[in-house]
């Protein structure tokens, strides 16, 4: 099988975003300070892994920015509900109702309306599973492609939106906080995570020199640091983990994501991966999704094995050594699924 170059990086950066995602939900004790060696490790991997999240929306701009090529705006819309809303609603409804089993949640309803809202309330406000809060992100990204998609080809003008997001989104707040400034310009075209669906598709079609792929390293560097050193400080001076600096959107993260997307793309897979696993890489991708769907409960039956052997969370085996288990156990689970007439449609 020769599968195209580009389509073997998109592939790659799928495989490893969905991997790092599952690292970060393995590192929880990172929420919960603690001045020990184990803790700054684990604010490492959660400073470290951070860019998971921006990198599959910049996969998303990749692949979906100049939908108008391929299709309309309609069938755009027809496959985003299929694809993502109606396995995001299927599975949603099952992690209720499976948390109501296993009392993980509780619901009490004095009427049948009463139901409606309380259930209605958990689903929209990502109380159903905390996780799926990236779907409100995902679908409010989609709303703005057909009108982004619209200037695909004035990169210029694409640079421009990069550029204000950037400077009042990702800049003006901290900024804001740190000399006591009190300033802010609403800007419609300024919010959410659109900055990484517009950079995915900016940086796809864009050749970086080899100098100028050393000064995104070097920012994504700095990033990283960044954020590592003062969130270390200040949490060991407060004595909780801080987050006043958290958020995919503020500009240290922007940095590294770009860093590492810029990375990805450009490392020659052809020649790092066996021809034999390339073929393989497609069905491997194509499960990301479905692993996402599914992960939190396949780590919640481990969460359990490891306690009857009383092995901690905070331990290196769960927070590496199950990483790699989480990912196969879903990655066949999904696998399986996708077999199954119905419910293959489910997983994305």
């Amino acid at each position: 099988m020769n599968i195209p170059k580009r389509r073997l990086y998109i592939d790659v950066i799928n495989i490893i975003s969905c991997l790092a995602v599952i690292i970060l939900h393995h590192n929880s004790m990172v929420h919960t300070f603690e001045d020990t060696l184990n803790w700054k490790i684990s604010l490492g991997v959660e400073c470290g892994f951070y860019w998971a999240v921006p990198v599959f929306l910049m996969l998303s701009g990749v692949t979906l920015l100049n939908y108008r090529e391929k299709y309309d705006t309609r069938t755009f819309f027809k496959k985003r509900i299929k694809r993502t809303v109606i396995p995001w609603l299927f599975w949603s409804v099952i992690l209720l109702l499976w948390k109501l089993a296993t009392d993980q949640l509780n619901i009490e309803a004095q009427s049948g309306s009463d139901l409606f809202i309380q259930v209605f309330n958990l689903l929209f406000n990502n109380k159903i599973e905390s996780t799926y809060w990236f779907f409100g992100a995902l679908f409010a990204c989609y709303l703005t492609m057909p009108v982004f998609s619209m200037i695909a080809n004035a990169r210029r003008t694409l640079w421009y939106v990069v550029i204000l997001n950037f400077i009042f989104l990702s800049s003006l707040p901290l900024l804001n906080v740190w000399f006591g400034l009190s300033f802010s310009l609403d800007i419609p075209i300024v919010g959410s995570l659109i900055i990484y669906v517009i950079l995915g598709y900016l940086l796809d079609g864009y050749g970086l020199s080899r100098r100028q792929r050393w000064i995104v390293y070097g920012l994504g560097l700095f990033g990283l640091l960044f954020r590592y050193v003062y969130t270390l400080i200040l949490s060991i001076n407060t004595g909780v983990t801080d987050t006043s600096i958290k958020g995919y959107v503020r500009f240290h993260s922007v940095f590294l994501s770009v860093a590492v997307f810029v990375f990805l793309k450009h490392v020659d897979w052809e020649k790092v991966i066996p021809g034999k696993i390339r073929e393989w890489l497609p069905i491997i991708s194509s499960c990301s999704f479905g692993i996402f769907l599914i992960h939190k409960v396949i780590m919640y039956y481990e969460r359990a094995t490891i306690g009857l052997f009383e092995i901690s969370t905070k331990s290196i085996i769960w927070r590496v050594g199950f990483v790699p288990v989480t990912y196969i156990v879903c990655l066949v689970c999904v696998m399986i699924m996708k077999r199954i007439p119905g419910i293959k449609k489910m997983m994305g």
